[in-house]
């Protein structure tokens, strides 16, 4: 067994429906001679005793492991049990568990000097009274902003705020952690996802909304590869992927029409149908199972 890919279970059903995963099972046996099985999150479960780790697939223990396992899925807690049985686990737990945070996300890139939108956070339950639209617009520098949470994906509970109305509605609808972020005007709707695998840019998608400040693709967001190399993009792009330690991530850039900024970093990106990333990691994969194997 050489390496194992785990996806959520609605996303392996769905390529499973799709033929993508025979599709790149059978690439990676002709093409790289790789024998690379895919697998649902929801096949695997762990036990641990006090005594050791234990792993199982479909109710039955693990015994042998592959040498390499890549998540296309969240599972902290899974990919940390593989770790624990010293399996090479891409991306490592800890990277995953600082890009889902966003908030930490942001503290890490300022650590290592990458520029970000400016972004203020306090706990925002719907009863703090105490810290309002017109205090968050002081600190800011703005009185327009974007509200989001820590946690979440798909551009789901994110808001543009113009006015008191905006800010008191968005705060009803979040609990718990939420941020205040810089909104950059000239990247309303508009964004670069770069992609990186082992510290090499892979390129970028330039991702267009139209209708939304937003640029989500499963919020009509158009995409269009990049064709010119920008090598300010390239360098950000590795920079923000290298410092939160990620192996595989899409890093969501946007631009003032001065300087880029890092708006977001991605552990688990969708693949964009403008840049063939399903291909380009087994490549990458390929090599790390090489070095493993070289020691």
């Amino acid at each position: 067994m050489d390496i194992w890919v785990i996806y959520s279970r609605e996303m392996y059903i769905k390529k499973l429906k799709k033929g993508t995963i025979n599709t790149l099972v059978n690439y990676a046996k002709n093409k790289l001679n790789l024998d690379v099985k895919y697998f649902s999150d929801s096949e695997f479960s762990i036990v641990t005793d006090g005594a050791t780790n234990k792993i199982f697939l479909n109710k039955v223990e693990l015994k042998e492991f592959p040498k390499i396992v890549f998540f296309k899925k969240y599972d902290l807690y899974l990919a940390r049990q593989f770790e624990l049985n010293g399996i090479k686990v891409l991306n490592t737990a800890e990277s995953m568990s600082i890009s889902r945070n966003k908030l930490k996300t942001y503290q890490v890139l300022t650590k290592n000097n990458i520029k970000i939108p400016k972004t203020i956070y306090f706990s925002c339950g719907v009863n703090r009274k105490d810290f309002d639209y017109l205090d968050v617009a002081l600190l800011m520098g703005s009185k327009k902003f974007v509200i989001k949470p820590s946690f979440g994906s798909k551009g789901k509970n994110i808001f543009l705020i113009n006015n008191a109305k905006d800010f008191n509605n968005a705060i009803s609808q979040l609990k718990g952690i939420c941020m205040f972020q810089e909104f950059i005007d000239t990247s309303k709707g508009k964004d670069l996802r770069s992609y990186v695998i082992n510290g090499f840019y892979q390129g970028s998608a330039i991702r267009v909304n139209d209708n939304d400040f937003r640029t989500n693709f499963n919020l009509g967001a158009r995409v269009l590869r990049l064709k010119d190399r920008i090598e300010e993009v390239r360098e950000l792009a590795v920079k923000a992927a290298n410092a939160i330690g990620l192996w595989y991530c899409a890093v969501d850039i946007l631009y003032d029409g001065k300087e880029y900024y890092v708006c977001e970093v991605n552990s688990v990106p969708g693949r964009t149908r403008r840049l063939n990333t399903n291909r380009r990691l087994l490549h990458r994969l390929s090599l790390e199972l090489q070095k493993l194997d070289e020691k």
